[in-house]
């Protein structure tokens, strides 16, 4: 059987020039020397998450920070390295939405049971405490509800939007804070479903979070007495004023300026391509902050609003989700890091080392030369990229692609293999290149592979079926005609190759248990089974470094654990790797592993495999890894950033990992009636396991008292603390150390 080349529907071999806008890095990629990340600290203090930081805001000296468990903390950093905590309480059990204005911010979020979402207005006071001004369930007309979004403030009147995701109702609350409390004025119909506001006198500006922005002229009395589109700014998230400007920061990373006006059509001071990952900004004297998701804060000039331009990136290893400038200092604020407080002044080395703006999916490396699915002048293409030189990457070549959706990559010296095991219909693309001339020919191959493998003109496939799988051999000596070598059945479906050596592996899942199958290669036309081991864990992505296998599993889950595979018929697991956050993607390189989780690129020694050491983070939440000879490449929507990888740390100088709570297994689930439950804390202290249902009630205390530093093994038997079973359904195990706090979800089924 062969797959004949489909020149005319997927090959452009001209040059595609580049139209992307990098991410304002240096782009050296000459050898990078090595990074310490165990003891890189690039700010001046930290305010820690308790679970997670879902908002943050700052007035006076005061920085808010509201957590994902509902608490509300409140920092006096007067003393900027030694920030104070004076007033602490609780919001909602579940927050959803959190935005500030001046001394007043809006809590969007909802009771235990869930629907539905309810909003509170708090206004700080001059002691740091937070007063109630106002508490409502936000609800329009025909008994729709909605999630509160953006706060704006203009004299007595306070705004805040109502979110929905369908439907055209009045969606702008508008109401009156008068003698402590705040009274329902209006409901109006804004631009849209809100995402964000910012206000100039009685003008309100509103961006959707799928229309342009739009304003509203507002009277005293909290009617509308004029509107308009800026024509601009779709979907925007990001707004802030400066002086008699609306600045305004888009989600492709274009920045606009907009001239406000007491009445008429504002206008259009410049529109900039600044590039990078903005979810919010802030204006600080002559400059805007923008919260970079992924880098930290990027610092902007505004002294020429027609051409504003990136002065710097204060980096912080989790990336930023809000911004904030107090007394020349900058605070950059995210999920997993809480809040960071940096000193622009104080140069602090950066890990960052290059950027490469046309990939824009998932890639794989080879070499110096990094392969994936992207965009390029606007169209979406696979990309091939030269990452050799000095002076920066070079894209070597394009290919238009029809489809860009969730993909799987391989990348050898010769071959390129881009996969979409989601749709079939989109078929997956071998591709032949070379350094000199790029792309030089392609094959479409059949149905829907999950993952895929190349060792010289072998091509090695995975797919999976109703009943189990299978796994492809096929010879593209002769390409583009491709030969069917082997194909045999699997009773697991496979989900990733690996080769290591001359074993090829392949990883699966079975029943809700993860599978780990290899395959000898002494003959690569003809690979000989060696053994299947089953483990207790999801695997649905493997990488291997000599006799180590990294496994994890899907999306962000917590199951990542490493293997002893030098006995390929008797694997063994070695540890759990403290993901802080669930893993999407692994690479393992010598002495370290570098993760991909929910709160950013982990860095994570394992010198000793049996026992690994979290060192800190690399860069905020990327989903995409793939290693290059002296570089850890970290990739998203926005494009891929190089980073120094590991230094050589003695394990005598290595630190405790960084606060981010106990880690935490839990398992079996489904179970019944009896838990497993292990957590490692990071050292000496008061240690509580709890149990609470969906409604937010602990319903069960498993362990609570003084353990020391390493493993605990607690059994939860299914009961609540009166003795009597619990019924059938969901449940959250919570473990509690010094350093934070850890969930993980289970599900009883009696």
């Amino acid at each position: 059987m062969s797959c004949r080349d489909s020149a005319a529907k997927w090959l452009h071999l001209g040059f595609i020039l580049a139209a992307s806008i990098a991410l304002a890095l240096p782009a050296s990629v000459a050898a990078v020397p090595g990074f310490d990340y165990a003891h890189y600290r690039p700010w001046e203090a930290r305010i820690p998450a308790r679970t997670s930081t879902i908002g943050f805001g700052a007035w006076d000296r005061f920085a808010v920070l509201v957590d994902a468990d509902g608490t509300i903390e409140v920092h006096d950093i007067s003393s900027i390295t030694q920030p104070r905590l004076v007033w602490s309480g609780f919001g909602y059990w579940r927050v959803e939405h959190v935005a500030m204005c001046e001394r007043y911010m809006l809590v969007g979020g909802v009771e235990y049971g869930g629907y539905p979402t309810q909003a509170m207005l708090y206004e700080i006071l001059d002691d740091g405490r937070l007063r109630v001004l106002g508490n409502w369930i936000p609800q329009g007309p025909g008994g729709h509800y909605y999630t509160p979004r953006g706060l704006a403030m203009w004299g007595d009147l306070c705004f805040f939007g109502g979110y929905r995701d369908f439907g055209v109702y009045p969606n702008v609350f508008v109401s009156r804070v008068s003698s402590g409390w705040a009274t329902g004025v209006g409901l109006v119909q804004g631009p849209g479903w809100p995402a964000a506001m910012a206000m100039k006198d009685n003008r309100l500006f509103v961006s959707s979070s799928s229309l342009d922005i739009g304003w509203l002229d507002f009277s005293p009395e909290g009617t509308v007495v004029g509107s308009g589109s800026l024509a601009l700014g779709a979907g925007c998230r990001a707004l802030a004023m400066a002086g008699d400007h609306l600045v305004a920061a888009e989600p492709d990373g274009r920045l606009d300026v907009v001239k406000v006006v007491l009445s008429g059509i504002p206008g259009t001071v410049s529109r900039t391509a600044l590039g990078g990952t903005p979810v919010a900004v802030a204006v600080d004297g002559g400059g805007a902050l923008l919260a970079d998701a992924h880098l930290g804060v990027r610092r902007v000039d505004l002294s020429d609003l027609e051409a504003p331009v990136v002065v710097d990136t204060l980096f912080a290893p989790g990336g930023a989700t809000h911004v904030a400038a107090v007394g020349g200092h900058v605070l950059a604020a995210s999920r997993s890091d809480g809040v960071v407080i940096i000193d622009p002044e104080a140069r602090c080395d950066s890990p960052l080392r290059f950027s490469v703006p046309w990939i824009t999916g998932n890639f794989a490396c080879h070499g110096s030369v990094a392969f994936g699915a992207g965009v390029v002048g606007g169209q979406k293409c696979a990309v091939l990229v030269d990452l050799s030189d000095a002076g920066g990457p070079r894209l070597m070549h394009s290919l238009p692609l029809n489809y860009l959706g969730d993909s799987w990559v391989a990348l050898s010296d010769s071959f390129a293999i881009i996969g979409f095991a989601s749709d079939s219909s989109a078929g997956s693309l071998l591709l032949r290149w070379d350094p000199a001339n790029g792309f030089t020919g392609s094959a479409i191959l059949t149905g829907a592979p999950t993952s895929g493998a190349i060792r010289g003109s072998r091509i090695y496939l995975c797919s999976r079926s109703s009943g189990g799988g299978n796994i492809r051999v096929w010879e593209a000596q002769d390409f583009p005609v491709l030969r069917s070598l082997r194909q045999f059945e699997v009773s697991y479906q496979p989900m990733g190759l690996a080769l290591a050596g001359d074993v090829l592996w392949c990883a699966g899942m079975s029943g809700g248990a993860g599978v780990l199958s290899a395959y000898d290669l002494e003959d690569p036309a003809s690979p000989v089974f060696r053994g299947t081991t089953k483990v207790p864990h999801q695997v649905y992505g493997i990488d291997v470094e000599g006799d180590v296998l990294c496994g994890w599993g899907f999306s962000y889950s917590d199951e990542a654990y490493l293997y002893d595979i030098s006995r390929p018929n008797a694997v063994t697991e070695l540890s759990h790797l403290p993901t802080m956050g669930g893993a999407m993607r692994a690479r393992l390189a010598g002495t370290h592993a570098y993760v991909a989780t929910r709160n950013g690129l982990a860095v994570i020694s394992i010198e000793d495999p049996r026992a690994p050491r979290a060192l800190g983070m690399a860069v905020g939440p990327m989903p995409y890894l793939a290693l290059a000879p002296d570089a850890v490449l970290a990739g998203s929507a926005a494009g891929v950033v190089g980073l120094a990888r590991q230094a050589a740390v003695a394990a005598s100088g290595v630190p405790a990992p960084a606060v981010y709570g106990p880690v935490l297994r839990a398992w079996p689930s489904p179970f019944n009636p009896r838990l497993s439950i292990e957590l490692t804390v990071a050292g000496e202290g008061e240690v509580a396991v709890e149990i609470f249902d969906l409604r937010g009630r602990r319903v069960a205390v498993p362990f609570q008292g003084n353990a020391g530093s390493g493993p605990l093994a607690v059994t939860w038997d299914g009961c609540a603390g009166s003795g009597h079973p619990v019924p059938s359904g969901t449940y959250f195990v919570r473990a509690r150390d010094g350093t934070g706090v850890t969930t993980r979800k289970v599900v009883l089924a009696r």
